[in-house]
Parts: C-alpha cells; sequence; structure tokens
C-alpha cells in the first residue's frame, strides 16, 4: 500500500514531460482500428440479420413444398419415375 501511494506521488510532482512525437501517430492508428473495428461489427449485425430473413425464406418454401406433396401425393411419385426411367428393370 505503501508503495502504491509513492507510486502516485511520483506520478503528480513529476514535471510535465514532452509528448512523445509518435503519439499522435499512435491515437491516429487507434481511431483507424476502432472505425474498422466498428464497421465489421455493423456489418456482422446486417449479415446476421440476412442469415434469419433467409432461413425464413428457406423455411417457407419448404413447407410450401411438403404441404403440395401432401396435396398431390402421386405429383412426386412422377417425377422420380421420370427421372430414373432408364434405371428401372422390367416386372416379371
Amino acid at each position: 500500500m505503501i508503495a502504491f501511494k509513492e507510486g502516485s506521488m511520483n506520478k503528480r510532482t513529476r514535471p510535465l514531460q514532452k509528448l512523445n512525437p509518435f503519439y499522435k501517430q499512435l491515437i491516429l492508428k487507434k481511431n483507424q482500428v476502432m472505425s474498422s473495428l466498428h464497421k465489421l461489427q455493423m456489418e456482422n449485425i446486417e449479415a446476421q440479420e440476412n442469415i434469419k430473413e433467409l432461413k425464413k425464406e428457406i423455411n417457407y418454401y419448404t413447407t410450401q413444398r411438403l404441404q403440395q406433396e401432401l396435396k398431390y401425393p402421386h405429383s412426386r411419385k412422377r417425377a422420380s419415375c421420370r427421372m430414373s426411367f432408364h434405371l428401372r428393370r422390367p416386372l416379371l
């Protein structure tokens, strides 16, 4: 505790020092990095929203397709038969 107080006292009694010449460059670089970080965070949020919308759309069309198959069950069989017609063996 005494060392902590002494350290803080040393900082107070030290004369003002000239700023490091690279300090302004460092601050500018920090601001650029923070700006880039903010931009990336905003892009990430937008991408997540797009993913949610796409999932909703996929769910909607999947539901529509399943309802269509339930309404017209024979249409699925016909489509699959047309596609695999050359693979079917003749019935004996």
